[in-house]
């Protein structure tokens, strides 16, 4: 039987130990909330680098059809042209463009992930499509917490354990595995409230994003999987 592991942050992964597995990233709040709403709201790709260098440096090489979006420390960076927040990712602003992603966490572990048989970006907004997809693996897969600069971060989990225990019987979990679906399953009533006891959540409320963390938690959304190729993120 194959291996399904949960690693806690982006800070955690080995990109040789994982280089024959599947990925999937999760950053609930919010670098993959985002990619999967810009995605679904018509934009052509979603680009995500590790770096703000990285991002400037698309922008200089390629003048228009681009967008630059991200964070750093939850808030815009200067110059960009888009923050970290679902809500700005609008089709009437993204639809037919490139959005050039740079955040703290989320960006960093999909950077991590290049070299895996594939990547797959998650989010509470596209989990049926993603387990879904996931189930039709027949290889390890590995799913990476994205975190906060190097911390667990609740959100992700139950995300993680959530596709964990839906892909249980398909999988052998790991130890860590079967720990976040079985957080998971004692949160699932009550999800979001669990989650808000975390420090992430909680530094967003206190910057002002509570709406970014209400439209993340919409788990009724159910937009499709996402599928990075290096850098670069699609519908799959």
């Amino acid at each position: 039987m194959w291996q399904l592991d949960i690693l806690p942050t982006a800070q955690s992964v080995d990109s040789e130990q994982i280089s024959n597995s599947t990925a999937c990233v999760i950053d609930v709040l919010r670098a993959t909330s985002v990619i999967t709403t810009a995605l679904a709201n018509g934009a052509t790709q979603v680009v995500a680098v590790a770096t703000t260098d990285e991002a400037l440096q698309y922008r200089r090489q390629n003048a228009s059809g681009f967008l630059l979006g991200g964070e750093r420390n939850a808030d815009k960076i200067d110059g960009f042209d888009l923050d970290n927040s679902p809500l700005r990712y609008t089709p009437e602003v993204v639809a037919g463009k490139t959005i050039v992603l740079t955040t703290t966490n989320g960006t960093l572990a999909l950077s991590k992930c290049r070299r895996c048989r594939q990547t797959l970006v998650a989010s509470l907004l596209n989990t049926s499509a993603t387990i879904e997809y996931l189930s039709q693996h027949s290889c390890d897969i590995t799913i990476v917490c994205a975190g906060t600069e190097g911390r667990f971060s609740l959100e992700d989990a139950l995300c993680a354990g959530m596709i964990a225990d839906a892909l249980r019987h398909r999988f052998r979990l790991t130890d860590f595995a079967l720990a976040m679906a079985q957080m998971y399953n004692s949160a699932c009533a009550e999800l979001k409230h669990f989650a808000s006891q975390g420090f992430h959540y909680q530094r967003l409320v206190q910057k002002g994003y509570a709406a970014d963390i209400d439209f993340c938690f919409d788990t009724s959304k159910q937009l499709p999987v996402v599928v990075c190729e290096g850098e670069t993120c699609r519908l799959g």
